[in-house]
């Protein structure tokens, strides 16, 4: 049983390594596989957010990354209000060799608006 928990998760890395977004719809079913971190200003996760996010604003993302705030190796789905700040995350990231990240399609209006 250890083992066939092992190959789901060894193959929900490697699929969610390959993919650079996701979108609200497959968010919303898979959520709790996730750890969410919202990007946006602590004002506007204030102002309101997903769920379980966390906030970890893009104006001290470089700061957080070196302090070790962000957990490697484990699925996180980065999101912003258009995309925009959360596909730049993303890509920074990436040249920090962590795999097992994507940002959320449209970004939290995009969210939103699949209510």
């Amino acid at each position: 049983m250890q083992k066939k928990a092992e190959e789901r998760g060894k193959g929900l890395r490697e699929a969610f390594h390959l993919r650079e977004e996701i979108s609200p719809q497959e968010l919303k079913k898979e959520k709790k596989k996730y750890k969410l971190v919202d990007v946006r200003e602590e004002w506007e996760f204030d102002d309101s957010h997903i769920e379980g996010a966390e906030n970890i604003p893009f104006s001290v993302f470089e700061w957080a990354e070196r302090e070790g705030k962000i957990i490697k190796d484990k699925p996180i789905v980065v999101y912003c209000l258009h995309g925009i700040r959360s596909k730049r995350v993303v890509d920074f990231l990436k040249t920090k060799c962590y795999k097992n990240i994507c940002h959320l399609t449209g970004g939290y209006e995009a969210w939103l608006n699949n209510q």
